[in-house]
């Protein structure tokens, strides 16, 4: 073989195969017919041609797909010999040669099996236990890529819990993940805890699920489903939701405050009570008081009674009319903090014929003047005023004391009390206690008029929080009812009764209402 170098003389006239050419930094090679360039260190081709017949000058590196033959080479060279090399031809087996695998890749267990092999220029590799691929250059093996398959995303779009409609409603879920290299995900569900049984049914298209619940009270339940999305490659991911079917989600709460008393004379009325309706879902025990009415005490009767709702008493010699109590729902164990709705009880008369103010509403009415004066009504941030005994949290001011002649009337419990009327003799009437509820809750407060209670025209009322006439005459008793859909009972407390279209727990007397 003759090494030649290209001079201005030109080409050499007579080369044999074999010959080398160098022309600058370029190497040829007379392969007999012509100078073929070789291939230098990183002039490496990645193109394709698709044809009959073999692409005329190829680069390391092209690849030819021989559309009569339906197999596909690449050209490699080590820069003395060249050749079109197959590269859809599955090769190997188990063991040292590797195992079978497709598209001109051979698949190794580990390195030490692609050791062992001898390689020709071109060949690429799977070495399985670490994912790489590897290609031989006629050098030696190199890297050109690291196989990796992405777990997708935590799914998104899925609550924790859900409160299923009692009238039917589907409710719609949308579940979110993406795959990092973009393959399609397949979703599924499966119900882990409880049972769907009549309580609802689920459909699913694609990532989108529908749990449409049952309408009928007797198949109220829980359970959980967990979904599920994969790449098919990669293991589950996972998302769990609970889910609750309860027919008592609501209820309505009716109620009265308690009126105050009349006077001894033959003029002074009790206010009436004040009354609310709220609408509030039953998330625990709530403990009730019903307001008692004001107590109206004979003259020389001695100091009156305190009432259930925090109505103020009279005096020791009687002659004024006691504050009518207040009636209230809380959450838990009865306290100012607790308080859930209130409607404030109807203040007292006076001896003299004073008419005790109305309970509230959001605000209680002031007891009219007499002889003296009358006692301002609860707000929502303090007690009724007075000129002896102020209202206070939950409780009416009290008109007198033992050695006092009472002729004063006492303030209607409230969220905030009532104020005693002026302790003097003959008095002035004492201020009715204002009502309350919580901004968590949908509500109404409505206030007394003169005797008559708030929220009159409604029919559960039956008489609840009139304020007592002259004479004397105790003010009427408060009321709680508690109304919700359907002939199931969901509770207990109260004297239950059923419509066939609602349940009513109703309260005459102070005590617990719990979900069953």
């Amino acid at each position: 073989m003759t090494a030649y170098v290209f001079t201005s003389g030109g080409f050499p006239a007579s080369p044999v195969a074999g010959d080398t050419l160098a022309i600058n930094s370029a190497q040829y090679d007379w392969n007999g017919t012509t100078w073929q360039a070789r291939a230098a260190a990183g002039n490496f081709s990645t193109l394709t041609t698709n044809s009959e017949t073999a692409p005329t000058s190829p680069l390391v590196g092209d690849r030819w797909f021989n559309t009569t033959t339906g197999v596909l080479v690449q050209y490699f060279s080590d820069g003395t010999d060249s050749a079109w090399l197959d590269i859809a031809k599955v090769s190997g087996s188990s063991g040292a040669v590797g195992a079978a695998a497709t598209g001109g890749v051979t698949a190794y267990a580990d390195l030490a099996a692609l050791i062992a092999v001898t390689p020709s220029t071109g060949d690429m590799a799977l070495v399985q236990d670490i994912n790489k691929m590897f290609v031989y250059t006629g050098t030696g093996w190199f890297l050109i890529a690291t196989v990796t398959n992405g777990t997708p995303s935590a799914i998104s779009g899925v609550a924790g819990s859900y409160s299923l409609s009692g009238d039917g409603t589907p409710t719609v879920i949308t579940a979110v993940s993406t795959d990092p290299e973009g393959f399609p995900l397949t979703w599924n569900y499966a119900v882990t805890t409880g049972s769907l049984g009549s309580t609802a049914t689920v459909s699913q298209v694609d990532n989108v699920f529908t749990i449409t619940p049952s309408a009928n009270e007797v198949d109220a339940g829980e359970f959980s489903i967990t979904f599920s999305v994969t790449d098919g490659v990669t293991g589950l991911v996972t998302n769990l939701s609970e889910f609750a079917l309860d027919f008592l989600t609501e209820l309505t709460c009716y109620m009265w405050g308690a009126g105050g008393a009349g006077g001894f004379s033959s003029t002074g009325t009790g206010g009436g009570g004040g009354a609310a309706v709220g609408v509030f879902s039953l998330s625990g025990s709530h403990s009730v008081v019903v307001g008692e009415g004001g107590n109206s005490r004979a003259a020389n009767a001695g100091v009156g009674p305190s009432v259930v709702g925090g109505g103020g008493y009279t005096g020791n010699l009687g002659y004024g009319g006691g504050g009518g109590g207040y009636t209230g729902v809380f959450l838990g164990s009865v306290s100012h903090a607790n308080s859930v709705l209130i409607a404030g009880g109807g203040g007292g008369a006076s001896y003299e014929g004073s008419h005790g103010g109305a309970g509230g509403g959001s605000d209680g009415i002031a007891g009219d003047n007499g002889l003296g004066v009358g006692g301002g009504g609860g707000s929502q941030v303090s007690g009724g005023s007075s000129l002896s005994n102020a209202g206070s949290t939950l409780l009416g001011g009290s008109s007198g004391s033992e050695s006092d002649d009472g002729g004063s009337g006492g303030g209607g419990g409230g969220y905030y009390g009532g104020g005693a009327g002026s302790n003097s003799n003959p008095g002035s009437a004492g201020g009715g206690g204002s009502g309350y509820f919580d901004p968590a809750i949908t509500a109404t407060l409505y206030a007394g008029s003169g005797t008559t209670s708030g929220n009159n025209a409604e029919s559960l009322r039956a008489g609840a929080g009139n304020g007592g006439a002259a004479g004397p005459n105790n003010g009427a008793d408060g009321k709680v009812i508690f109304k919700y859909l359907g002939a199931v009972t969901k509770a207990t407390g109260g004297t239950i009764t059923n419509d066939g279209t609602y349940t009513y727990h109703t309260f005459t007397s102070s005590g617990t209402l719990a979900p069953i």
